[in-house]
């Protein structure tokens, strides 16, 4: 059953969007196109746009496969607003993947839609985010009632230059199958050596808890999840490797699967 996550992954990274009169003089467009730019431009200048596509070895969320072990194409387009001295500001997206549940007509694709507002606690050096995301299954079957929403919260604290920690927490009112109230928390910290390299290197562990208030209908009981995971940054390419695993038992696993075991996940993704 779909297993969607809270992994900083699908926080699509803010990147300031390029004025486009400044492309329109380097084409050489008319005056007249000029200025349509120059005003287009205007209007989304407040804006920042960012996205996200790659290719990953197994779409792993929460420690279990949400691809039946195969390799999966993900992709995603994020809109932030920055409010006030840009601190405080609100975003939306859109973050989709190709899904195998291994159930009779599961359905093709996973997408989500999320919107939510983030800023800075003060001068604690503290940054929240809190949003909505509904999850969309587009061509599953109705009876398997895959759709849901959740609302999540997170905390990020920069240690030092290098180290930073992370804690978050999301809530569903009705999970996924209609199985009811579920709830997920997980924390992470992030490291990224002090070391002159051509290719950055950031290494990072997460550990979270799900909770289901129904687990025979979820086919499965509350459970931990960890990861380890290593990323090169190669410009605007990140080439990754984790591992993942969870404490369930393959009795545990949805009566007998092989979703939730420890494996590596290989990962490719161009951010722009």
């Amino acid at each position: 059953m779909p297993q969607p996550s809270t992994s900083p992954r699908r926080r699509l990274s803010r990147l300031a969007l390029p004025l486009l009169s400044a492309s329109a003089t380097v084409v050489g467009l008319g005056p007249a196109m000029a200025e349509e730019s120059d005003a287009l431009a205007g209007l989304l200048a407040p804006f920042e746009l960012s996205g996200e596509l790659g290719v990953v070895a197994n779409y792993v969320d929460r420690g279990i496969t949400s691809s039946d072990n195969d390799p999966a194409i993900q992709g995603g387009l994020g809109l932030g607003l920055p409010l006030g001295s840009g601190d405080t500001g609100i975003h939306a997206g859109i973050w989709g993947s190709t899904v195998d549940f291994d159930e009779e007509g599961d359905g093709p694709v996973e997408l989500e839609l999320s919107a939510g507002v983030y800023g800075s606690l003060g001068e604690t050096g503290i940054d929240w985010d809190i949003w909505a995301a509904y999850y969309l299954y587009p061509g599953a079957r109705g009876s398997l009632d895959y759709d849901y929403g959740e609302l999540l919260g997170r905390l990020g604290y920069a240690l030092t230059d290098e180290l930073s920690a992370s804690a978050g927490y999301a809530f569903s009112p009705d999970y996924s199958g209609s199985t009811g109230l579920a709830h997920y928390v997980d924390v992470g910290v992030t490291y990224t050596p002090p070391l002159e390299l051509s290719a950055p290197v950031t290494l990072d562990a997460t550990l979270g808890r799900q909770w289901f208030e129904s687990n025979s209908q979820t086919g499965l009981d509350d459970y931990l999840d960890w990861s380890l995971g290593v990323t090169v940054g190669l410009g605007p390419v990140d080439l990754g490797l984790r591992y993942t695993d969870t404490d369930l038992g393959r009795g545990d696993c949805f009566g007998g699967s092989n979703a939730c075991g420890a494996r590596l996940v290989a990962s490719l993704v161009a951010r722009f």
